[in-house]
């Protein structure tokens, strides 16, 4: 009978380490056979004691069956590690700043319009060197590209 169960326990633990591995389920075990019939002689002390031992050894079988059904239960319930979190936006390009100075000032924004676009937008603290670039250096914060959107007649 010990033989029987730790062939089942064996079994158990190669069905989960099967599953652990991504394989299909094997079939189930046939059940076990019946235990001797109730009128049968009755065991002897010798007999109680061996029976006793073989218990002892199946259930430290299945307590070490147990522990690696569990570590192996714990391997597929762990996920897989997180991917690295993606950055929060992709940095601008460098030259997007002054592609959205142009645009707006092709467009018929005034130099203050820009310049308040390019902060809010970018961030840009120091837009000066930008602004001077697109709209000519020493320019108001009203001017506006001559040949702009807004001096349309």
């Amino acid at each position: 009978m010990s033989e029987e169960l730790s062939a089942r326990a064996r079994a158990i633990l190669d069905a989960a380490e099967r599953l652990a591995g991504g394989e299909p389920a094997p079939p189930a075990p046939p059940p076990p056979t019946p235990p001797p019939a109730a009128d049968s002689p009755p065991a002897t002390a010798s007999q109680l004691a061996a029976l006793a031992e073989q218990l002892r050894v199946m259930v430290e079988t299945v307590r070490e069956l147990s522990e690696r059904v569990d570590a192996l239960a714990a391997q597929v319930a762990t996920p897989p590690s997180a991917p690295a979190p993606a950055a929060a936006a992709a940095p601008a390009h460098e030259d997007a700043p002054r592609l959205l100075a142009v645009e707006l000032a092709v467009a018929g924004a005034t130099r203050a319009d820009v310049d308040a676009r390019l902060r809010e937008r970018f961030g840009v603290s120091s837009t000066a060197e930008l602004l001077d670039e697109v709209f000519g250096v020493g320019s108001s914060p009203s001017a506006r590209l001559p040949w702009g959107g807004g001096t349309r007649g």
